[in-house]
């Protein structure tokens, strides 16, 4: 037994160093790709040449969605959204193509090559699970849009071709040599649904939403037959470069980029799973930005951007799956290289400034160590003209409302954790603004320079008072014994506080939207958001240590929302505000939270959902 365990380390090493930093952060879950390698990739990425540009990898099996069934649908992240791209009109897919299909579906874009055009390289790429279904979908599909203009081998691989209408143009190839068409066994045709495509079906039912017409018979529309899936594109150029690979190329799943997705614990119950190589992007999207920016007064330079990326990231990818609470996304950025310097430090008390905001915050975030984030970013924005110009900007609007400089005024006492929070509240600089906006806005920041933190603050007040003069009064109000520096002026007879500023205890400062939010607040919440059950339930999954969490109680807040607006709406818009309310009803929250390792940057967003209603049998 103990010979087989150390077979096993020793062939695992490169793994686990390559995840060193990663484990020591982390929970021991995070083990679990290392237990994944046996399993097979799916077919369609072995199909696919290793340097794609990028995928998203769809599953299409209806019983593989019957995690998501038990909540109130949200489709935006259904695949029942949007049908499958490239298909034809007509096509019910659970009639005519779930029959042969297997079980996951690649959208994929391919890497420009220098002999090829700037034309459409996004294939979809359907894995086969039965050759004579899917004949019959061949025969029935030619019924329907009658013979392919071109219908050839090329290099071993049967391609068909069928030009779109003369509204759209076609880049069709001119084959050099014809096959004779391969004969289709008679069937029936293809159902007529003009200007649709039926999506896939799904154990459970949607909300009706009106979908935009795509013709996708205005399209090109070509077909590649590879031995174990269906390549399908708008042109044949995409296609051959696909057979091309697969004698040139190793396929994708030999990718070591692309096997740390497939090597994730969530990949197998994932519904959704993309990935995309930098540098393949970048080919793939610089050209397309630079195209779309010729139109622009200003073009930016979204393009050196994007290049720029690729000298601090190797790949992203991303998951989506369905958990007790509701759909789960996972998001991963991978540097070229460790960068040790850029992992999160662990802190035993990390989180704890949550002990600060109300049991019933609206929307929240909070983090640690501002001064260190702010030098992370300029260093990854590196030398970039552009960044740095916006960086620059940044620090100029902090200086023009503040009269603070960032750099020399708040970033050396910004080392601790921070949090900023909207949450109800009567009074303050909102309610006069308006009397139905019932809620506060403050920011907290923990410090271990408080004299730093006071001096700033002094400064920020001097800047108030010599540039708002007469219609300014600082005033000391008291909160529970404790002094706290209010702004107010007075409308109409009436004293108004619109900021106010103090410290709760030695390390943490607080600034709010007035006096009255501030009782709130100091010294303590009655309740504070950390044992909040909506709260706990949203952040509970997520993995420990993190740096912070971003959080929307969506109940509070669209109750907050709709008490504001609602009353002035127009009466004809009720059918539409009725159908919003019907989908971002089901969601209770809203949260993601991020990870910084030697490695990557992860980030994890979770989406609450109502479970449906329990129908009892009469």
């Amino acid at each position: 037994m103990k010979q087989r365990i150390a077979a096993r380390t020793s062939a695992l090493r490169p793994s686990v160093a390559s995840v060193a930093t990663c484990l020591a952060v982390t929970v021991p879950a995070w083990c679990q790709p290392l237990a994944l390698a046996s399993i097979p990739p799916p077919a369609v990425t072995t199909a696919l040449p290793t340097n794609i540009a990028g995928l998203v990898l769809l599953q299409t099996q209806p019983a593989a969605w019957q995690a998501i069934a038990r909540f109130n649908p949200l489709p935006a992240i259904t695949p029942t959204a949007i049908p499958l791209p490239f298909l034809p009109e007509g096509i019910d897919v659970a009639e005519d193509i779930q029959p042969w299909l297997g079980d996951r579906v690649a959208i994929a874009l391919l890497p420009n090559e220098a002999e090829s055009s700037n034309r459409n390289r996004a294939v979809l790429l359907a894995p086969v699970k039965n050759r004579p279904q899917l004949n019959l979908f061949l025969g029935k599909l030619k019924s329907n849009r009658g013979q392919p203009q071109i219908e050839r081998d090329y290099k071993g691989v049967t391609l068909l071709y069928w030009a779109g209408s003369p509204a759209t143009p076609i880049d069709a190839p001119v084959p050099p040599n014809q096959a004779e068409p391969v004969p289709s066994p008679p069937t029936k045709a293809l159902k007529a649904k003009p200007n649709q495509t039926k999506p896939l079906s799904l154990p459970f039912p949607l909300p009706s939403i009106p979908k935009p017409s795509l013709n996708w018979n205005q399209r090109g529309f070509a077909i590649a037959l590879l031995p174990n899936a269906l390549a399908i594109a708008t042109s044949a150029e995409p296609l051959e470069q696909l057979v091309d690979a697969q004698t040139s190329q190793k396929p994708l799943s030999e990718n070591p980029l692309f096997q740390r997705t497939l090597k994730q614990p969530q990949f197998e119950k994932s519904l959704v799973v993309g990935y995309g190589n930098l540098e393949g992007l970048t080919q793939a999207l610089v050209p397309l930005l630079d195209q779309a920016q010729q139109s622009l007064p200003t073009p930016l330079p979204l393009g050196s951007q994007l290049q720029t990326l690729t000298q601090t990231y190797s790949a992203v990818d991303f998951s989506l799956w369905a958990q007790t609470e509701g759909i789960r996304i996972q998001s991963n950025a991978y540097y070229t290289k460790p960068q040790p310097e850029l992992a999160m430090v662990v802190s035993p008390t990390a989180n704890q400034i949550l002990v600060q905001l109300p049991t019933n915050t609206y929307v929240s975030s909070n983090s640690r160590n501002f001064k260190q984030q702010w030098q992370r970013l300029e260093q990854l924005t590196g030398d970039e003209a552009y960044s740095k110009l916006a960086l620059k900007a940044i620090q100029g609007i902090v200086k023009d409302v503040t009269g603070l400089d960032l750099e020399e005024d708040l970033l050396p006492w910004m080392d601790g954790e921070y949090a900023v929070c909207l949450f109800p509240t009567t009074g303050g600089l909102f309610n006069y603004i308006n009397p139905r906006l019932q809620m506060g806005l403050a920011l907290m920041v923990q410090t271990s320079d408080r004299p730093a933190a006071e001096a700033a603050l002094k400064k920020l007040d001097r800047h108030v008072q010599s540039t708002l003069k007469k219609d300014i009064s600082l005033v000391t109000r008291p909160i529970k014994g404790q002094p706290f520096i209010s702004w107010e002026g007075i409308e109409k007879g009436k004293r108004l506080s619109v900021v106010a500023h103090g410290w709760v205890n030695n390390d943490t400062v607080i600034l709010t939207t007035g006096i009255d939010p501030m009782k709130v607040l100091a010294p303590q919440p009655r309740q504070p958001l950390n044992r909040n059950s909506t709260f706990q339930t949203a952040t509970a999954s997520f993995p420990q240590p993190n740096e912070g969490y971003f959080y929307v109680n969506m109940g509070a807040t669209l109750s907050m929302i709709y008490g504001v607006l609602l009353p002035d709406l127009p009466a004809d818009t009720k059918p539409f505000v009725q159908a919003v309310q019907q989908i971002v009803g089901n969601l209770r929250s809203v949260s993601s939270t991020n990870l910084n390792t030697a490695e990557k940057q992860q980030m994890d967003s979770l989406f609450v959902l109502n479970p449906k209603p329990v129908t009892r049998p009469e």
